[in-house]
């Protein structure tokens, strides 16, 4: 690779005469904090079969990704970052039609009645939520939603709730200079102590250590 990496004009490097392979290569910048959240549901490799109507989509995008790169057209950033954005979202659809994932939060999206749970949660993650009112959204009895809640995602559904508002909590944590009292009060809780119980018993510390260290790695 590194013959090729030395022969980059605009982003793109070309080796050999022909065109039996293409490599793209980028990445994403992820909040540290919460970025396991995505990647431990993933696996190293995820394959798209060649033929396939996923593959001509993948490789339409992959076309017009090359064309910005070596074209350098108006708004050549923003393009990139968009379709980049496209593409990984068609490949997450296409890994979780494939059935391969195990369970856990990713997977279980693709459950039409928890699916539809884990949007609401997520577009809403302040609001309180209670096993009657999510239960309701799934369309099931309040033990059957648990029972299968837990099965797919592999936690109980309050638990799910709290851990993603704990994510949200150390976002604000590490992006902001918000005292700790007005993010307990902005993500549900009246008391600062009972907010540090709820997020050292998620994250493993407490609200103020875990800010010191954020802030801490930040500058290093």
């Amino acid at each position: 690779m590194d013959d090729v990496l030395a022969k980059i004009a605009n982003g793109v490097a070309y080796c050999g005469d022909g065109a039996d392979t293409v490599l793209l290569g980028g990445r994403f910048e992820m909040d540290a904090a919460n970025s396991a959240f995505l990647l431990d549901e993933l696996p190293p490799l995820i394959h798209i079969a060649a033929g396939s109507k996923a593959s001509e989509i993948q490789r339409w995008i992959l076309e017009r990704l090359a064309d910005e790169l070596v074209e350098q057209h108006p708004g050549t950033s923003a393009m990139i970052d968009q379709l980049a954005h496209i593409m990984v979202v068609h490949i997450l659809r296409q890994y979780l039609a494939s059935g391969a994932l195990p369970r856990g939060w990713l997977a279980a999206t693709a459950d039409p009645k928890i699916g539809k749970v884990l949007a609401r949660i997520h577009g809403a993650p302040l609001q309180t939520w209670n096993l009657d009112a999510l239960a309701d959204i799934a369309g099931m009895s309040r033990s059957a939603f648990s029972a299968r809640f837990s099965r797919l995602v592999g936690t109980s559904p309050l638990d799910y709730v709290l851990r993603w508002k704990m994510r949200l909590a150390a976002r604000s944590l590490r992006q902001t200079v918000a005292p700790i009292s007005t993010i307990a009060y902005a993500h549900g809780y009246e008391s600062e102590a009972a907010f540090s119980n709820a997020f050292k018993r998620v994250v493993g510390r407490a609200p103020r250590d875990f800010r010191r260290s954020a802030a801490s790695n930040s500058s290093a």
